[in-house]
């Protein structure tokens, strides 16, 4: 009998062997041996993490799980776990290639101690107290034979109170809520997220050169978008109105100016994105913010109407076609364009802030400052050449007319971004419009610059008496009302039930102030294609909404190397899980199928 068939004979035998009782003999008494926590602490609603330590006696060696190609037997542990408990990972350091004498296949094996990580998840609801956690260690200490060792152990987990980062959250699909009780979900991610290596169809950036030349087309994409139309409208009328008036160099200011807004703003933005981890349209998650603007949005449209005329900060741009005045009203009028924009994630403009995102600070900034640039590009350019004008119809009564249109959207505008606050906070909106509108109007009654010096001074200080009041009423004295449990399908401990299920998950993330995620939902999610492979009984539908702060979803967001919506990932069941497809900014129907048809090939 040769050496080859030997070996293979006794390792055959060792698994055949019945479980060893007590500690394996060897030669020379070299024993193999693993060490396990007699006593863990588990806090109900998280994970926790403990070691196996195995020590390998020298000259021996075992094998590594997984074990390759060649002929042996992984080492496993298996749990029986109590119910309340999951099992998140079981994470099995790296071994080396060895290749037996007179073997063609290599296998991966540990010679050294080898160090074992178990997470474990605890359900939040689950009762205080001891619990057995029973645990088998399965493997063969071998040199030029194998001797097997299997091992029982019981661990016990010391169960405490639900943790304080736990919160309770609606566990309904598709953003409806749920029925009967609700239950506690854990709000950070568990450790086997840490794992994902998302497939992102999109157009990979592969340097600072392409990701700079995207975000220049994306930024100049930008002042297409409905967020930014009506201001970029109003800057183009103020354009043509000093190319009338014959004051080129005028011209070329109010363009530089309205340029220099929107790329301080940018700048601004790399601040908080390199500093503060903002994510693009992050501002439109704060009430006061999201209020502020709407209410700013509807003044300017009072200022088109006729209501009121003020040239600092130049609500309607009138007196700018003043020479030398208005400039600040450029400046303003390039930043609330930049700030409108930031709800709006157009082609091309995600993939470029998902790579910029995950780069050193001063690549941030300059990402960021070639999207302003691009979105800055058009108005350098009517700056740098006053002959472009002449492209654009010449100055007329139609002007007057536009004027009241552009006005008319900037209140569908302003709608719009009130529709982000929820009942509760949107009424006190409209109390502070109401304000602010009886302010603006006595303002252009009595504060133009036709009236007395004492005039003014009274008028604008009531007016600011009237804003002050108004938001005092609005947002301190009004008492909002119970406000109803928030909507969102999005449940970290779903997601999870899904891969264990063998379901594929398709995951949308979304908010009520972003408007190219209604976009792909109308013209991508709610197409008959789509809802024809969301309805198989192997694919299950969610929904991440952050209209509103949602930590679980924004971290799983990052982690899955996206900080901008509309935001797509398909997750595959079992151990594709971890290798998601992803879609971002505007897919299509076919797109989404792609995906799924992808992860079903993946799902095993």
């Amino acid at each position: 009998m040769n050496g080859i068939t030997l070996k293979i004979l006794l390792i055959t035998l060792s698994l055949l062997l019945p479980p060893a009782s007590g500690k394996p003999a060897f030669a020379g008494n070299e024993l193999l041996d693993a060490a396990v926590p007699a006593v863990i602490n588990a806090p109900a609603g998280g994970t926790f993490t403990f070691p196996v330590k195995i020590t390998i006696p020298e000259k021996s060696y075992i094998y590594a799980n997984p074990k390759g190609p060649g002929i042996g037997k992984a080492t496993s542990l298996d749990f029986k776990l109590p119910v309340g408990f999951r099992l998140v990972k079981v994470d099995y350091p790296a071994g080396e290639k060895y290749t037996p004498a007179g073997f063609d296949d290599h296998v991966i094996i540990w010679k050294k101690n080898a160090l074992v990580n178990v997470t474990i998840y605890v359900q939040p609801d689950l009762k205080p107290g001891r619990y057995p956690l029973p645990l088998n260690i399965n493997m063969l200490q071998c040199t030029d034979v194998c001797i097997p060792f299997d091992r029982d152990y019981i661990i016990t987990l010391d169960v405490s109170e639900l943790s304080g980062a736990a919160i309770s959250i609606d566990s309904a699909v598709n953003g409806g809520p749920s029925t009967g009780t609700h239950k506690s979900a854990i709000t950070k991610l568990p450790a086997e997220f840490s794992q994902l290596t998302p497939v992102c169809i999109d157009k990979k950036i592969t340097g600072i050169i392409q990701a700079i030349l995207l975000g220049i087309i994306a930024g100049f994409i930008l002042n297409l978008m409905p967020c930014v139309l009506p201001v970029v409208s109003l800057k183009v009328m103020a354009l043509i109105q000093h190319r009338e008036s014959g004051d080129l160099q005028s011209q070329r200011n109010h363009g530089l100016l309205f340029s220099a807004g929107i790329i301080s703003s940018f700048l601004l933005l790399a601040s908080l994105a390199a500093f503060s981890g903002y994510k693009w349209g992050g501002l439109f998650q704060q009430t006061y913010f999201v209020a502020g603007m709407a209410v700013f949005v509807f003044a300017m449209a009072l200022s088109l109407f006729g209501v009121f005329t003020i040239n600092i900060p130049g609500f309607a741009g009138r007196a700018a076609s003043r020479p030398g005045r208005g400039y600040s009203d450029s400046f303003i009028k390039g930043v609330l364009a930049t700030l409108l924009a930031t709800p709006c994630s157009g082609p091309f403009l995600g993939g470029v802030l998902a790579w910029a995102f995950i780069q050193p600070a001063f690549v941030i900034f300059l990402i960021f400052a070639s999207v302003g640039a691009g979105m800055a590009m058009p108005y350098v350019l009517l700056a740098a050449v006053p002959a472009l004008a002449r492209f654009v119809p010449r100055p007329g009564t139609w002007m007057s007319t536009l004027e009241v249109i552009m006005g008319f959207l900037l209140v569908f505008t302003s709608v719009y971004l009130i529709s982000f606050l929820g009942h509760d906070n949107a009424v006190s909106t409209l109390v502070l419009m109401v304000f602010v509108s009886m302010g603006l109007w006595q303002y252009g009654k009595y504060g133009n610059i036709t009236a007395s010096p004492l005039s003014r001074r009274i008028s604008s200080a009531l007016l600011a008496l009237l804003i002050i009041t108004g938001f005092a009423v609005s947002f301190i004295f009004i008492t909002p009302g119970e406000s109803e449990p928030e909507k969102t399908g999005f449940n970290i401990e779903q997601l999870m039930s899904n891969r264990d299920s063998g379901k594929i998950t398709v995951l949308s993330f979304t908010a009520d102030w972003c408007p190219n995620c209604k976009l792909v939902e109308k013209t991508a999610l709610n197409t008959r294609r789509v809802k024809t492979i969301l309805a198989d009984e192997n694919v299950r539908f969610m929904v991440a909404d952050i209209t509103r702060k949602n930590p679980a979803a924004e971290e799983l967001m990052s982690r899955l190397g996206s900080n901008s919506i509309p935001f797509l990932a398909v997750f595959p069941a079992g151990k594709g899980f971890v290798k998601p497809f992803c879609l971002r900014d505007i897919y299509s129907a076919g797109d989404v199928v792609t995906a799924v048809e992808a992860a079903k090939l993946n799902n095993r």
